[in-house]
């Protein structure tokens, strides 16, 4: 349009048409600036990423009780894996032996390995128990037999647990580290394992479930048999249980755990087992190896 066809308009259309164009050039100059600030913010995530993605992996000793999330992303877990480490100590988890990072459902095989010769447990969370081994006082000898220690000029004896003879049934929810560790190829790791794993459930209701115990051997299965007139699974109210219970059980997940609560809060207490079957946060393999723990 030239000016002075502007100049043909009535004053009123004049003043519409200038009121238009400017807010047409106020609307150009605000999508121009929001594309700028989203291409900048792009390229400082991107910066980011690639800062993450490129720092260098330092290791140091660290006692997993009390390390940060930012000293494990520098251990080169990702912070997912970090964010999961904090949340599964929050829970109330203890970290009293090196291997116990391992519990830690986001850490790979590798990154357990990895991170294993750096644990350092402080005083304040490492395991108190009785020695792996005791030890009888004797009569001192001339010469040390191939099965004592000598210390300070007198000779001790090391006791280690008798093996059965033959083949022995053994009940998972009763026995303690001492009769496990009579078992061929069960030794003082095992045993604890199997005591550790059956406090964190609540007790055994199937043999296979010793196949989730580090380290267990599907050749030791044969020993064992649960007792099912006397056992006594330790369930609990899904309903009612807080997050720690939930979190701190094997089979329940951070994420489930979360997901549990939520609905819970939003949609009411769950009736019985079809109901939480409907939340559709667990599997039906997940529903039916929980279910015995599980109250309503």
């Amino acid at each position: 349009m030239a000016f002075r066809d502007f100049l043909y308009y009535s004053k009123s259309d004049r003043r519409s048409i200038v009121f238009l164009s400017l807010i047409a050039v106020i609307l150009v100059g605000v999508l121009i600036l929001k594309g700028s600030d989203n291409d900048g913010s792009a390229a400082v995530e991107a910066g980011a990423d690639s800062t993450v993605q490129s720092a260098p992996v330092v290791m140091s000793e660290f006692d997993p009780n009390t390390v940060d999330s930012v000293s494990l992303i520098g251990f080169g877990l990702s912070p997912k894996q970090a964010h999961t480490f904090l949340n599964y100590r929050r829970a109330g988890a203890v970290f009293r032996t090196p291997e116990a990072i391992g519990r830690v459902y986001t850490l790979t095989d590798e990154d357990v390995s990895r991170l294993l010769p750096y644990v350092r447990i402080g005083a304040d969370y490492s395991r108190k128990e009785t020695p792996k081994h005791t030890y009888e006082r004797k009569p001192a000898k001339a010469s040390a037999a191939a099965d004592t220690v000598r210390t300070n000029g007198a000779e001790w004896k090391r006791n280690y647990p008798e093996k059965f003879k033959r083949l022995t049934k053994v009940d998972p929810n009763t026995a303690d580290t001492a009769l496990l560790q009579r078992i061929p190829g069960v030794g003082s790791w095992i045993s604890r394992n199997i005591v550790e794993q059956r406090n964190r459930l609540g007790g055994y209701y199937s043999v296979g479930q010793l196949l989730e115990v580090k380290y267990f051997s599907p050749e030791l299965l044969e020993w064992f048999e649960v007792d099912t007139m006397a056992m006594r699974i330790e369930a609990f109210d899904i309903n009612t249980a807080s997050f720690q219970r939930l979190n701190s059980h094997p089979y329940i997940s951070y994420e489930q755990t979360r997901d549990l609560l939520r609905y819970i809060r939003l949609y009411g207490k769950l009736a019985d087992i079809d109901a939480l079957r409907r939340t559709g946060i667990f599997t039906e393999e997940e529903i039916v190896r929980l279910q015995p723990y599980l109250k309503f």
